[in-house]
């Protein structure tokens, strides 16, 4: 059976950056109230649901990392330094899958193949970049419908509810 050996969180609701490492017996989160246990959960199901509609249904603009936003729009609110969500979950490496198995992860040593799954929120520069630098250039406000939603294993495939094998 395969379990969660590390879950990273960038940027997710209210934590800038966060690493758990886990056991594989055993995990509990414990805390007071607010602290993001729930949060940390949320995380894991939006992952193992791969549902976009389930992201949108949040808002993008409740899961980014209010901080993250207003350092942006208090800075140099250049297109290249628009903040970016990301949540990874590590697999146990004892499963042999091809299709969650890669270096398509973002710590630093990704040279080496781990199993894993990832959701990307990010800015839709393919489709919307001009868009994206006309709000930056001519108003206060932050381009949250311009992001585009990316749930991939670590082998780069991506995947979502109704994926079938």
């Amino acid at each position: 059976m395969s379990y969660i050996k590390k879950i990273i969180l960038h940027n997710f609701k209210i934590f800038e950056n966060l690493e758990i490492n886990t056991n594989r017996k055993l995990v509990i989160f414990i805390g007071d109230n607010g602290v993001g246990k729930s949060t940390i959960l949320e995380a894991i199901q939006l992952m193992l649901t791969g549902s976009q509609k389930l992201v949108e249904s949040i808002g993008i603009n409740n899961i980014m990392n209010i901080n993250a936003v207003n350092n942006f729009l208090d800075g140099n609110k250049k297109i290249k330094n628009l903040p970016k969500t990301r949540v990874e979950i590590f697999l146990d490496d004892n499963i042999s899958d091809a299709t969650i198995n890669g270096n398509h992860y973002d710590l630093l040593n990704s040279d080496f193949a781990k199993n894993g799954l990832s959701l990307t929120i990010k800015p839709n520069l393919e489709t919307y970049e001009q868009e994206i630098k006309e709000i930056l250039e001519n108003t206060d406000l932050f381009p949250y419908e311009y992001y585009k939603i990316e749930f991939k294993t670590f082998s780069g495939k991506t995947y979502s509810q109704y994926t079938k094998t």
